[in-house]
């Protein structure tokens, strides 16, 4: 019984046989390392994007929490003053 070949040896031309699926050539392997360099350079710059705008939110939270802070401490101390100026008087 005789085996039968893989599809990929059947397109033989001129002596050189295809390569099978899942084989690279060295050009591709570098256009594959210059891929996956590029999809790295884009990770980092997008992980560098995604770290300011926490910050930028982060910095903006802080700023509200200390006007609401600093505003709610005025208001009690202005109560305070209101109530001792009734007391007094």
């Amino acid at each position: 019984m005789k085996a039968k070949r893989p599809q990929y040896f059947e397109k033989e031309a001129a002596g050189i046989a295809p390569r099978p699926p899942g084989e690279t050539s060295s050009s591709s392997v570098s256009a594959k390392g210059r891929n996956q360099a590029t999809m790295i350079r884009r990770l980092g710059w997008m992980l560098a994007t995604a770290w300011t705008v926490f910050l930028a939110i982060s910095l903006a939270w802080n700023f509200r929490q200390e006007r609401l802070n600093t505003h709610a401490l005025a208001l009690l101390g202005l109560q305070i003053s209101f109530e001792k100026d009734v007391v007094y008087r």
